[in-house]
């Protein structure tokens, strides 16, 4: 067969009929109508229209075996169809379904828990194959493969760190505005030093942080029992057990989540009732402590203000009044000093008679 010449000049084994006394014929794959016309298509142009159809198959020439392969571009056992509708190009071509060979692809057979055996087309086995939500698994094998599902603990590991560093942020920032330092006998206080409510907000997160939380059932009722605790004296937490954490992570699951997820008791519950009365709630548009020192602050700062405007206003009178004082007494020098020439020019005048 040449693949490149007109179908009429390819030379295949089969005459080709002529219904329409024309060239031209049809087939169908897999319900998909294809028109030809052998007088002036080569096969490779048949091939090509088959590929770029909706037919859903991939058609090639293997020119080694002198034959045209159709592969389902589908896996698993799904079949096709092929018919010559006007002609005999397909039987011509050896693959008609009454002369082709036909091979049916196999669907993926696999088993869980040792249970049934269940069927997929796909590759990819998802909650439509194995009615597991959430699971999905591509079969990498073409014999038998064995495949253990296990909890992955890193999206729960980089949440937990996440956490640690966002409380250590707000831990040292806490810290960093209310300091008091000592170097050298002398004093340095930071900015909030004496704002009590500042302090108190550092002590409670620490408090939350370390407690243990009651109305929970698991195995895990605080941050110790994951393996995390302070790292010192200071406020910072850091993961002390790595082990521990993996542990509970692995074989605690339902516990863990119970423990941060709890809607009446759970530690992100009890740390999101803090949060809202420390700093508010744009969503519903409460305001929170956080609010109100920021509005005592701001008071103050206006007070200190009218204040240091109250002084600049008597500091500008107060030099008026120093200046008109200072040129008061100038003028009355100057006219001093001009009635003492007078006199001594008086007295100069009657000395000389």
């Amino acid at each position: 067969t040449t693949a490149s010449a007109t179908l009429e000049n390819a030379r295949l084994g089969v005459a080709l009929t002529d219904p329409n006394a024309d060239g031209s014929g049809s087939f169908k794959i897999n319900g998909v109508s294809i028109s030809y016309n052998f007088k002036t298509d080569s096969l490779n142009s048949v091939l090509s229209r088959i590929n770029s159809s909706s037919a859903g198959v991939t058609a090639s020439y293997d020119s080694v075996n002198d034959r045209v392969l159709l592969t389902n571009n589908n896996t698993g056992d799904v079949g096709f169809s092929i018919q010559d509708v006007s002609g005999n190009l397909m039987a011509a071509l050896k693959i008609s379904s009454s002369t082709g060979t036909l091979q049916a692809g196999k669907n993926a057979a696999f088993s869980i828990n040792d249970g049934g055996t269940l069927t997929s087309m796909s590759n990819t086995l998802d909650v439509s194959a194995h009615g597991i939500a959430g699971l999905t698994v591509t079969i990498n094998s073409k014999t038998t493969e064995t495949i253990t599902v296990a909890n992955d603990t890193t999206a729960v590991k980089s949440a937990i760190d996440d956490f640690i560093k966002d409380y250590n942020d707000a831990q040292g920032y806490i810290d960093t505005q209310t300091k008091i330092t000592t170097a050298s006998g002398k004093v340095t206080t930071a900015t909030l030093s004496n704002n009590q409510e500042v302090s108190s907000w550092s002590r409670t997160l620490r408090s939350l942080a370390f407690g243990t939380l009651s109305g929970l059932s698991g195995s895990v009722k605080n941050l110790d029992g994951l393996g995390i605790g302070f790292s010192g004296t200071d406020s910072t937490l850091k993961i002390l057990d790595t082990s521990k954490l993996t542990t509970a992570l692995t074989t605690a699951t339902t516990d863990v989540a119970d423990f941060f997820t709890n809607s009446t008791s759970g530690f992100s519950k009890t740390m999101g009732a803090f949060l809202i009365k420390t700093v508010g709630d744009s969503a519903y548009g409460t305001k929170g402590t956080l609010d109100n020192q920021i509005a005592a602050l701001t008071e103050a700062n206006t007070h200190l203000d009218e204040q240091i405007a109250d002084l600049e206003r008597q500091l500008a009178e107060r030099r008026q009044i120093l200046e008109s004082a200072f040129i008061a007494m100038d003028t009355a020098q100057s006219t001093s000093n001009n009635i003492m020439k007078q006199i001594s020019a008086i007295g100069s005048i009657g000395s000389s008679k």
